[in-house]
């Protein structure tokens, strides 16, 4: 049964995963060059542990940094040509974090109602717990009186990775739901199915073209 179920979940599956990952890799990578010393690995394995890298490159006004993001905007000419224009935009880095958290959030909420009727209990409390572990602040956006106007808080970097590793360790979890399973065989499953509907849909226009052109040496003979 499992297997079934990741062959039908398996994309909505690894698109929130992505999502949550890549979107917080993003959150803690943009630079403020007086502060960052090293670029972020570019894999996984960090999530497993966070301390190295936090210790190296966060500190205590972490959310104060200003980070540079690119900013579609949209624009019409005087031609009624709507066109489109990319343009740098300073930000506070706790702005990025209020974002990622009301994002993330919202895009957990619509999976359990998109796929509530296919996904197990034991997947569904993961969900939660990632939302639990969301909701207890690790990226310390709001204080402890949860006050209406967000201010950046001095970061304590030794808590701070307790409290992010916790959230990625939730996140981590839900990552290796499926890992009993033949992910690969899955996925390569579906690719040979693609490639049979392909070679069946090459089978059929070549009778077809065949088909036609036998038809018109007729009418003209």
């Amino acid at each position: 049964m499992k297997k079934v179920r990741y062959r039908i979940i398996k994309r909505p599956h690894k698109r929130l995963i992505d999502l949550i990952l890549v979107e917080y890799m993003y959150l803690i990578m943009n630079k403020h060059d007086t502060h960052f010393t090293k670029d972020l690995p570019e894999n996984n394995f960090l999530f497993l542990d966070i301390a190295p890298y936090f210790r190296e490159n966060v500190h205590k006004d972490f959310q104060k940094d200003i980070i540079i993001i690119k900013k579609v905007y949209s624009e019409q000419t005087e031609d009624g040509v709507i066109g489109e224009y990319v343009k740098d935009q300073e930000v506070m880095r706790i702005t990025l974090m209020i974002e990622y958290h009301e994002k993330i959030k919202k895009a957990i909420n619509e999976f359990m109602n998109e796929y509530s009727s296919i996904l197990t209990t034991d997947y569904l409390v993961n969900l939660v717990e990632i939302k639990e572990e969301l909701n207890s602040n690790p990226l310390g956006i709001y204080s402890f009186f949860r006050d209406k106007e967000f201010s950046p808080i001095i970061i304590n970097v030794e808590q701070y990775i307790i409290s992010n590793q916790k959230y990625l360790d939730s996140v981590l979890k839900l990552l290796r739901y499926f890992g009993d399973i033949d992910v690969q065989a899955a996925w390569e499953n579906e690719k040979e199915k693609n490639n049979e509907w392909g070679i069946i849909g090459i089978g059929i226009s070549v009778f077809f073209i065949a088909f036609y052109f036998n038809k018109t040496r007729r009418i003209f003979n």
